[in-house]
Parts: C-alpha cells; structure tokens; sequence
C-alpha cells in the first residue's frame, strides 16, 4: 500500500475530523481557529487519491512553560485516522514528516491537548504529559502533551 504524506488544505481535512472528532455534530464544527493562518500546516495521508489521516501544526505558544526554554513553538491540532485505517501506521507516518518539517523551521517545541486514549499514541512518539486532566467542553478529558524537536 503506497500512502503519501502531503500538503492539503484546512477543508480536506474535514473528510477526517468530521467523522473521528466531531462525529455527530455539524460539518462546521470542523473548523479550528488558525485553520487559515499563513504559518499553519496541514497534512494528509493519501492512498489512492483518499485522505485517510490528518494532522494540523499551528503556531501557537502553549498556555504554560515546559521544562525547557522555547521561543517557538507549534500546536498540533486535530489529529487523526479513520477507523477503518487505524493501526496501519498512518499517524505516525503523519506526525514523523509534521515533525521534519517544523524542526526544519526551526520550531523548538510541538505541544498537543490529547485525548485520554491517544495519550499513549503520543508517547510512543516521544511527547511527554505536562499537567493534570482537563477537560474540553463538548469533547472530553485531555492532557497536554509536549515534545522537544531539536533532539529528532
């Protein structure tokens, strides 16, 4: 199976987060803020021509300190696979080339808010929990999460 991590645009990735993250309620819940800044990136895994996994990278400062210093950092936001494609490698191969193409930017941190059940997902990528639980209104419990890109 031949998948391609590439740029698309904030819609594209609907075909994903509709379905994976906001399954349920109205097509323009899919929207994030920062969708649409310049600075933002947006991948996709393709195979044969159809999104199966998305990831969005935006350049937003995380809302308390790491352990490290930074000076620039970048949110993931709205991460995910399809069902039917989860547990193929999909997302890592997403978060590997997201993570590539910030450290080329010179992005020293890549912070997330994880759901509860991505949580270990994340850390076999080597993010690291910071904080206690939270929750995100109409989505859920999450820990913030948070990974050093000069070390890759």
């Amino acid at each position: 199976m031949d998948i391609k991590i590439k740029k698309i645009t904030a819609r594209e990735t609907y075909i994903v987060r509709h379905p994976v993250l906001r399954q349920g309620r109205p097509i323009d819940s899919c929207y994030c803020e920062g969708d649409d800044d310049l600075s933002t990136i947006h991948l996709g895994a393709v195979i044969s021509d159809e999104v199966y996994g998305v990831a969005s990278f935006m350049k937003i400062m995380a809302p308390v300190a790491f352990p490290v210093n930074s000076k620039t950092q970048y949110q993931l936001r709205c991460m995910g696979v399809i069902e039917k494609a989860q547990g193929m490698g999909i997302g890592a191969l997403i978060m590997k080339k997201g993570f590539q193409l910030l450290q080329e930017n010179q992005i020293d941190i890549l912070w997330c808010n994880a759901r509860l059940n991505a949580v270990p997902f994340y850390e076999k990528l080597g993010f690291s929990v910071q904080g206690e639980m939270f929750d995100i209104p109409l989505v859920g419990p999450h820990y913030r999460m948070w990974k050093e890109l000069k070390s890759i």
